[in-house]
């Protein structure tokens, strides 16, 4: 039972990666919009590029991304002030034709993380049930499995938090040597239209996400993804730590 076991603490472990890495996305755009999306945008001085006020540029922003959740139906219906012109369509038709692509993606991230939560889920009670059965003492042994459980939990976590920062680490310094590479390998992947190539003196959506946006997105979703394999790796060291003390102890 025990290849079993670690076969399956690091299939959680790579499940909660998972959904981890998609949640660093979430936490990062949706965590605080608009303001995140809002404060590159005036880095980079995207309000004067589009003609576009603060305070209309965040309701097109929460818009935009409440579009990207799945919670408005459409962006054409999308309209502001532009270059002091009220009630302007801020999206064109080929914007909301890539955007309907992001969608797909967003959704689908959303989606693979759900699942994957489920999987942890799935795997905890399967580990569990499998521990329950193997202590044959009656004293303590809902109290042991669950120990138990969660040595195999931790032994899955510290093996694959390792093997996704080896992974983390060599795709950090692809990008980063040749961002503009990857960004377009990215597109042509998992788009398989050009409603993608815009062009940034009259497209607005890619006015307002210059390529130093993107690279700010992808650096810090890397950092809070790092943070998070820090601490569930630091949380498996520290626990297996403790049980090994309490073996030696008893």
């Amino acid at each position: 039972m025990k290849p079993l076991k670690w076969i399956l603490g690091l299939i959680f472990a790579i499940a909660l990666i998972i959904a981890c890495f998609f949640s660093s996305f979430d936490l990062l755009i949706y965590g605080n919009n608009p303001g995140f999306f809002v404060s590159e945008c005036e880095k980079y001085d995207c309000l004067t590029d589009v003609g576009i006020e603060k305070t209309d540029l965040e309701y097109v922003t929460v818009e935009m991304f409440d579009y990207l959740k799945g919670r408005r139906e459409n962006l054409s219906d999308i309209y502001t002030t532009i270059n002091g012109v009220p009630d302007t369509q801020y999206f064109n038709e080929k914007e909301c034709h890539h955007m309907a692509d992001c969608q797909k993606l967003f959704v689908g991230g959303m989606k693979i993380r759900a699942a994957c939560i489920y999987i942890c889920i799935a795997i905890i009670l399967i580990l569990f049930a499998i521990n329950f059965v193997q202590i044959k003492e009656n004293a303590r042994r809902l109290a042991k499995a669950f120990t138990a459980t969660l040595s195999n939990l931790a032994h899955g976590m510290i093996a694959g938090t390792i093997e996704f920062f080896a992974i983390l680490l060599v795709l950090g310094l692809l990008v980063a040597g040749n961002f503009d590479k990857y960004f377009t390998m990215f597109h042509l992947i998992f788009f398989d239209n050009d409603d993608w190539i815009l062009d940034p003196t009259k497209d607005r959506l890619l006015m307002i996400m210059p390529e130093g946006f993107f690279m700010d997105c992808v650096k810090y979703i890397a950092i809070i993804f790092a943070v998070m394999l820090i601490i569930l790796l630091a949380a498996s060291i520290i626990y297996i730590k403790h049980e090994k003390k309490n073996s030696i102890n008893s």
